[in-house]
């Protein structure tokens, strides 16, 4: 089995776009999410990285970022500027 890999980058209405695609959050083999996280363009649509990192726990994500130079995924509990991995808890394991 593969593991697929979605880019979500739309320019600060991340949260709007992910609950149009919950088939894709609870799918059964869900996808790494790699989305870029800017806080300002998150405001401008009325939402926030904490909304954004929210919908993704609910459904079953844990946030990481990844280290180059260690060539290791990081745990990033908190909102960050920047492309953050989302990975479901069963890619994990």
């Amino acid at each position: 089995n593969g593991l697929t890999v979605a880019k979500l980058d739309v320019e600060g209405i991340e949260v709007q776009a992910l609950e149009g695609a919950t088939a894709l959050l609870s799918h059964q083999a869900p996808p790494v999410w790699i989305v870029e996280v800017i806080a300002t363009q998150l405001r401008w649509f009325g939402t926030t990285p904490d909304d954004l990192y929210d919908l993704y726990a609910a459904a079953g994500y844990e946030p990481y970022r990844y280290d180059v130079a260690a060539n290791e995924l990081i745990h990033q509990p908190d909102p960050v500027k920047g492309n953050v991995l989302f990975v479901a808890a069963d890619h994990l394991e």
